[in-house]
């Protein structure tokens, strides 16, 4: 048995691992989409390095673009094995692939207006994404299945968004079973509305993601503590707009919850509260709460009482394209909840253009932005000003970030979820989805831990399980 290392191989996004079994079982472990600077995705996303209809299943950690986003593509060029993922992923997936492949298609149609002479065709389309859906079966937490005669697994919840789970595969090989755990994305403890991520058994080898491996949250104030400050300094004192970018999933309904914890204890005061993203929109009335078996105590005593924990008085999910724009002519203190986090897509790019230049604004930002995003430039003003949608915007609203909306276990969350393992029966450790200077830092921890054969894979790198011999592609 091999594994192959093909994506999120020191670097966080397009998370894809595939792991070959004696008998030519085929088992890929994620299909996601590289995401960054836009002219160079198109390329890295279109083509596999591996014959999609070869794969056997895919077994899909959690919903977000960067670990599925690509299986439609790979349905596209043959795939036709099962997809395997909890309930809530599955449903998560329904709405999340739908509308990125609505990107795709206007990403080609703008780019074939551009140059006729050299037409862009999307990544995938709608009937691929229905034709994913099909192929899709769901599993449970804490329940094993069978996979192949050879192969049992077993979700456990990972606690990073709705229905997210780490992976435990048991294989059965020339009479020796091997149990190789791959953690998908590992949540932060003590989150709003999500569960804290569980243990996953003992395996003998560990793929674990390393995201924030060289770095901690801030542990200075509560996420609901830093949100009203900023809250009470931009609408209360300073009588103006705080704009908050944030992800569909996950990000936007742990903001409105800890809003909604605000509004229950009168500290709003009247101000307006708007979600002005639709598929954040159809995420949390469609999705969220159908699966409260995956929430905190506080939430699930919420909907014990009947209470929504995504409504309340003055909050407003905007729907059309019009009742956004309107949101631009409002005078007065308001609060914008809008996508994508980062700032490089959606509506919020809109309400950025609008109100960067006014200095009594706030733009907060409730997690991480990668290198070069608006949303990090944003934060380091770095420059000064900003092209959005052909006009130059100075940076001149105050700036905030709260890590503590981070979906991401720290470098002490990450370290406390792999010390639950028996470092006398593992027999190595895997470093993925994170950059490579803090997988550095990540590994140089682990050793000092006494975690055995800590490797961080390259992009194509193959390592022949129970040997650990590797090589690279």
């Amino acid at each position: 048995m091999k594994i192959t290392f093909w994506g999120a191989a020191r670097e966080i996004t397009g998370s894809m691992h595939l792991i070959e079994l004696a008998d030519g079982f085929k088992i890929l472990l994620e299909c996601g989409l590289y995401q960054g600077v836009k002219e160079e995705l198109y390329v890295k996303n279109k083509s596999f390095p591996f014959d999609a209809s070869q794969i056997d299943v895919v077994i899909l950690s959690h919903a977000h673009a960067d670990h599925a986003g690509n299986i439609p593509n790979l349905v596209k060029q043959g795939f036709r094995g099962k997809i395997i993922s909890t309930p809530a992923t599955f449903d998560l997936c329904a709405y999340i692939l739908t509308d990125s492949a609505n990107i795709n298609e206007n990403d080609a149609k703008k780019r074939k207006a551009k140059n006729n002479k050299t037409p862009l065709q999307p990544l995938y389309s709608q009937e691929d994404v229905r034709n994913t859906l099909e192929l899709f079966h769901t599993a449970h937490y804490n329940k094993w299945y069978t996979l192949h005669p050879q192969v049992k697994f077993m979700f456990t919840d990972a606690g990073h968004i709705l229905g997210s789970a780490s992976v435990t595969l048991e294989i059965r090989e020339n009479e020796k079973t091997t149990r190789i755990g791959f953690t998908g994305d590992i949540g932060t403890e003590n989150r709003l509305v999500l569960r804290d991520p569980v243990p996953m058994p003992q395996v003998d080898y560990l793929i674990i993601e390393s995201t924030y491996g060289a770095r901690m949250h801030s542990r200075k104030e509560t996420a609901e503590e830093a949100l009203l400050r900023i809250f009470n300094e931009t609408c209360i004192q300073r009588k103006a707009k705080l704009i908050i970018p944030a992800f569909s999933l996950d990000r936007t309904q742990a903001v409105v919850f800890a809003f909604e914890k605000l509004s229950r204890i009168g500290k709003l005061q009247h101000v307006p509260v708007y979600v002005d993203s639709p598929l954040a929109t159809d995420l949390t009335q469609n999705v969220f709460i159908k699966y409260s078996d995956c929430f905190d105590d506080e939430v699930i005593a919420y909907f014990n009482q009947n209470h929504n924990p995504f409504e309340f008085d003055r909050l407003t999910y905007v729907a059309t394209k019009e009742e956004s724009k309107q949101l631009n002519k409002l005078e007065g203190p308001c609060v914008i909840i809008s996508a994508s986090g980062m700032g490089d897509g959606g509506r919020v790019m809109h309400h950025l253009k609008n109100n960067l230049a006014k200095p009594e604004n706030t733009i907060l930002i409730v997690g991480f932005c990668a290198e070069n995003t608006l949303g990090s430039k944003i934060l380091k003003k770095d420059p000064p000003q900003l092209e959005i949608f052909g006009d130059t915007i100075p940076i001149l609203a105050h700036t905030e970030q709260i890590d503590a909306f981070s979906a991401h276990a720290d470098q002490s969350e990450l370290l406390k979820f792999i010390d639950t393992q028996d470092k006398n029966l593992l027999k190595g450790v895997f470093l993925v989805h994170g950059e490579y200077q803090e997988q550095l830092t990540f590994k140089e921890l682990l050793k000092k831990h006494n975690f055995p054969n800590v490797q961080i894979p390259a992009k194509g790198e193959i390592f022949e399980i129970n040997t650990l011999n590797h090589e690279q592609n």
